[in-house]
């Protein structure tokens, strides 16, 4: 698992997902995901994913899929409007907000 990412300041509008990654430990903030199946697609643990905005995606803002029961993700003044749903999670972690 890759970890210590920044994602940072991008526009990704009308493609699959904005990002779709298997990172953990780092930061998603100050992106644009619009108009795409999913804004943010995200397998691991101790992401904070702050400051964006994700909207009008069809399948679902964010996703979170985590692997063990003590994983977590963190939410931070997102903007999240017109999706599919606002988020969902995959497997036994938790989302901080």
């Amino acid at each position: 698992m890759s970890t210590g990412f920044i994602i940072e300041n991008n526009t990704v509008i009308n493609s699959f997902n904005g990002v779709w990654a298997k990172i953990s430990n780092s930061l998603i903030q100050n992106n644009n995901f619009s108009n795409n199946t999913a804004g943010v697609d995200v397998v691991g643990t101790g992401n904070i994913i702050k400051d964006n905005i994700i909207e009008n995606n069809s399948v679902v803002g964010i996703a979170l899929t985590t692997k063990q029961a003590n994983d977590y993700n963190t939410l931070i003044n997102n903007t999240l409007t017109g999706n599919g749903g606002p988020y969902y999670t995959v497997g036994p972690g938790r989302i901080m907000m």
